[in-house]
């Protein structure tokens, strides 16, 4: 294909900032395209199953903390201003499409960032620092602050891969150094919340692999 084509299919905006970083080298451009959709790819198993072990531990802390197993419908009037807007958002639109509500399709239903807002600093008072006992294997050296730094940098990042946006650079050049600090983090902050998380992941994990493999464009 031709670049006309190309910028056809994807949009010039779009791609030019490719062309660019390759010294308008089309071919290039195009394999610097897909190898950064596949570091994205790379990245959906082990974004998925950072969310989900994420919910369940911090659900397992809300349950204790509230001593009610249905939180998010009968203490929402003791939760932070965001995550009772959120709960009040999930629960519309169970009922609009005619669904029972339960505590449990309520918390399935929640953005990553319901769950990281818990360790900033208004919702982790309202909260009762509840949330930070998630994170059982927390080294001594570190604490909130930590883990929310690394919270908003992974749901900004994740945000980034969910609306196709371009995570191969930095300013104008190729630069993978975000995927791989956001990589990082992710795998330190199972490592607070369970060790055993990361054995589960690893054999999913090719981002490293894929990043390696871009690099080499």
């Amino acid at each position: 294909m031709n670049l006309t084509q190309i910028q056809k299919l994807i949009s010039p905006a779009r791609f030019d900032r490719y062309l660019n970083a390759v010294g308008k080298d089309t071919k290039k451009a195009v394999r610097l395209y897909k190898s950064n959709l596949q570091v994205a790819k790379a990245f959906y198993p082990v974004l998925g199953s950072f969310e989900v072990i994420l919910r369940n531990r911090l659900d397992e802390e809300l349950k204790r903390h509230f001593k009610d197993p249905d939180w998010a419908i009968n203490k929402r009037h003791l939760l932070p201003t965001m995550m009772l807007k959120e709960i009040q958002a999930v629960e519309k639109r169970m009922i609009g499409m005619g669904g029972k509500v339960t505590n449990s399709k309520i918390i399935a239903g929640q953005t990553l960032g319901f769950w990281t807002t818990q360790l900033e600093k208004s919702s982790f008072k309202k909260l009762e620092g509840c949330p930070i006992q998630a994170f059982r294997f927390l080294p001594k050296n570190k604490n909130r602050t930590d883990i929310s730094y690394r919270f908003n940098q992974i749901r900004k990042f994740r945000n980034r891969i969910y609306h196709n946006e371009p995570i191969c650079f930095k300013e104008d050049k190729i630069d993978f150094s975000d995927a791989k600090s956001v990589h990082q983090w992710i795998y330190e902050l199972l490592d607070w919340i369970d060790p055993d998380a990361q054995k589960f992941i690893k054999d999913m994990d090719s981002v490293l692999k894929e990043i390696e493999r871009a690099t080499r464009i």
